[in-house]
């Protein structure tokens, strides 16, 4: 993960996780996963990591109809468990400078 961001800046470091065990074994799985941050006015991303268990088969970004980043997945091997990690960096923004930057 990259970061752009000034040596004395704070930062926020988000992380997220996500976990589903199936009742028994899955043979094929198609996700759609909506877990990639948008940078917008007020919010910039300077890193993001996202890994899955098990590896997916095919994995493809996509944008949907309003803009956002969501990641297309699928798995072709046998699985009990689908899970997902995220890691983000943000700068910290005071509220005033994110409001002013978005009007």
């Amino acid at each position: 993960m990259s970061s752009t961001a000034r040596p004395n800046s704070m930062h926020y470091r988000v992380r997220h996780s996500s976990s589903y065990a199936y009742g028994s074994d899955i043979m094929l799985a198609h996700h759609l996963l909506h877990l990639t941050p948008r940078a917008v006015a007020g919010q910039r991303i300077l890193g993001f990591k996202m890994e899955v268990e098990p590896k997916p088969s095919v994995i493809a970004e996509h944008r949907d109809y309003f803009d956002n980043p969501m990641t297309y997945i699928e798995m072709h091997e046998p699985h009990l468990r689908l899970r997902c990690w995220t890691i983000s960096i943000r700068p910290l923004v005071s509220p005033r400078s994110s409001i002013s930057s978005a009007i």
